[in-house]
This record gives structure tokens, C-alpha cells and sequence, in this order.
């Protein structure tokens, strides 16, 4: 948040506005991916904590028409690095996707390499999207 504010500071109104829009046009255009009708999409997401050494995970299961089917937060102690972290995540969250019987088909984090390694040597028949 810091850096956008220093940002405002310096740039003028229309092309901070501009910023804005291009940046929520990438992200709008990377969360799109909705899964098949009956089947579910698992989001997760990581927040690193340096003052705590904590990490916090949060994940969605949502369905094909957006709406919000499960929900996880979930707050670990220790700190890892940004990747590290996010294969922690998201291997907590499959396993609670699974326990909770959601047939998910589409899974999205913000760690391609990891959804890659996954992808490849462990869970071969979802969509993987960073």
C-alpha cells in the first residue's frame, strides 16, 4: 500500500487512473476461469507475516456461477519464502477441498512453478492456472 501512495504523489490524476484500470483489466482477465457446470474452482492465496513469522492461507471453493461454495482461512506459524509458502497452501487446501467433497476441476494461486510441479508429479487430471 505504501507503494501506491508514493506512486500517487508523483504521477497526475489520469494516468494514476489509467494504472488502475490496466491493472485491474490483468487481474479481471487472469481470475475469469470458471469451472464446468457442476464442478468447482479452488482459489487459494498466501500472506507472509515477518513481524509474526506466520503465514496466512485463505482459500475458496467456488462453483461454476461464481457464488462461494466453501471457505478456509487458516493461520500457520513459521515463515517461508513467497513460493515455499504457497506450496504449503495449496497442499493444505487440496487436502481440505477433498475432505469437504467438492469435485474441483480448476485450481488457481499466484505461484505458476508450483502449480506447475503439482501439475505434473502429483494431481494430474485438474486445470491449473496462475
Amino acid at each position: 500500500m505504501d507503494l501506491v501512495l508514493q506512486i500517487a504523489e508523483v504521477l497526475n490524476d489520469n494516468l494514476l487512473e489509467w494504472i488502475f484500470i490496466v491493472a485491474w483489466c490483468i487481474w479481471y482477465e487472469r481470475n475469469k476461469i470458471k469451472p464446468l457446470a457442476g464442478c468447482f474452482k479452488l482459489n487459494v492465496d498466501t500472506a507472509l507475516d515477518p513481524l509474526t513469522n506466520s503465514i496466512g492461507i485463505g482459500t475458496l471453493i467456488r462453483n461454476s456461477d461464481r457464488m462461494v461454495k466453501a471457505a478456509l482461512s487458516k493461520h500457520v506459524n513459521g515463515l517461508l519464502n513467497a513460493k515455499d509458502a504457497e506450496c504449503v497452501a495449496l497442499t493444505y487446501c487440496l487436502c481440505w477441498a477433498q475432505g469437504v467433497f467438492m469435485p474441483f476441476e480448476v485450481v488457481k494461486s499466484d505461484t505458476l512453478e508450483v502449480l506447475q510441479a503439482y501439475h505434473k508429479i502429483k494431481i494430474s487430471f485438474y486445470r491449473f492456472d496462475a
